[in-house]
């Protein structure tokens, strides 16, 4: 609740908010996935995982993901887009194991970008790319001046959800 406080102090009140803890605590688990040792062990105590292994969370969430990736478009009266992307700087070596898990496990991947050489072209992509994964729904997702040339990695959390009320409130 103390995330949500926060947020909520610079909402404008006149607008809606959406806040999805699940979405969050699953892109965490996402980065998560690439930590190791005192990384790992912060990350385990922030999440509050108790696993053993690094796949036991994964494990726990596949069940999620595989939810999510049968709502990430219309049904009915639902819409709700999540969209799963880690944003790396280019020429990285990756760890394929972690880069499996994410697909695997969280229906994500890492895609490149040059934030070294470009940090703009590369907000601009991730922006487009936010933007065609959600409908337009969703822009501006990394705004100016939040990134730069030593950014390494950017995990965007975007959630759009539509619905109907089951029954509609009076006016």
């Amino acid at each position: 609740f103390d995330l949500l406080e926060r947020l909520a102090k610079d909402l404008d009140k006149s607008e809606n908010f959406y806040f999805s803890p699940a979405a969050l605590h699953v892109a965490l688990l996402m980065t998560r996935e690439g930590a190791g040792h005192t990384t790992l062990g912060e990350m385990d105590v922030t999440l509050r995982v108790k696993a053993k292994r690094k796949v036991d969370p994964a494990d726990h969430f596949k069940d999620l993901s595989d939810l999510l990736a049968t709502v990430d478009h219309e049904q009915g009266n639902i819409e709700f887009l999540f969209p799963r992307v880690l944003w790396g700087q280019a020429e990285t070596e990756w760890n394929e194991e972690t880069i499996d898990l994410i697909d695997n496990y969280y229906g994500g991947s890492v895609e490149e970008v040059d934030f070294a050489d470009d940090p703009d072209a590369a907000r601009e992509a991730i922006n487009a790319w936010m933007e065609g994964e959600t409908s337009k729904k969703i822009t501006n997702i990394i705004p100016e001046d939040t990134i730069d040339e030593d950014t390494l990695m950017v995990l965007p959390v975007g959630v759009y959800f539509e619905s109907t009320w089951r029954e509609r409130f009076k006016k």
